[in-house]
């Protein structure tokens, strides 16, 4: 992977955003899901690539065996409105409006499309149609910033953490798992009935639908 030298900075410290996908198996065609998620925050100030590895570091069990102690698992944990604040505030908003009006906006839409490009070309190896129907798996997806607003895909999360040690993380969790049951449910019951359309109608929840059917799907807001 290419090394991001210039990332974005939260109060100095590198951070990056862990959000979820979910992609729901049923007979006929996909669903695949986007919810949000947090910032991974370092603990220690970034300088360069040449400082202490501390500094590079998100992961908070990484972190964590630096000797830092459960009192500091806040910190390492940020809400994403910490991010949508530090885009209204930064110095370097003039040049990101000019790239994207909406700063906040253009990082949703990136995202969104990053998954749907990543399930696209995957989708032979986790969407097989016919086999285990009813069935879901939730992955994550990790993104970086740069201080251009240029967003990179860093990895993708096939078995991601749901801890709930950090109030940031926990208020994700407690909307984010009983809204992915339900989704799922929705969806065997209309099995069961006989009754499944697709593109499949939803219930309500806070998750984004980015393919449903063979359709992709992008929220009004995003650009085509």
């Amino acid at each position: 992977q290419r090394y991001v030298d210039n990332p974005l900075l939260l109060d100095g410290k590198k951070f990056d955003l862990r959000v979820y996908w979910a992609v729901v198996t049923s007979r006929y065609e996909p669903l695949v899901l986007y919810h949000p998620g947090s910032l991974r925050v370092s603990l220690t100030d970034y300088n360069s690539k040449d400082g202490p590895v501390g500094q590079l570091l998100t992961n908070a069990a990484q972190q964590g065996k630096g000797g830092h102690s459960d009192d500091v698992d806040e910190k390492s944990r940020q809400p994403l409105t910490a991010l949508w604040t530090l885009l209204e505030n930064h110095p370097n908003r003039p040049e990101w409006v000019m790239k994207a009006p909406d700063p906040k906006v253009y990082l949703e839409c990136e995202m969104r499309k990053a998954i749907s490009a990543v399930f696209q070309a995957f989708q032979e190896k986790v969407f097989v149609t016919g086999r285990a129907a009813d069935t879901f798996a939730l992955l994550g997806a990790d993104f970086m910033i740069d201080q251009h607003l240029n967003i990179y895909l860093s990895e993708m999360q096939s078995g991601p953490g749901l801890p709930h040690n950090t109030k940031a993380v926990k208020d994700v969790m407690d909307v984010m798992i009983p809204g992915l049951a339900s989704i799922v449910l929705h969806i065997r019951d209309a099995h069961l009935r006989g009754g499944i359309e697709v593109p499949f109608p939803l219930p309500p929840s806070n998750f984004d639908v980015i393919v449903n059917g063979s359709q992709l799907v992008l929220p009004s807001f995003c650009a085509a």
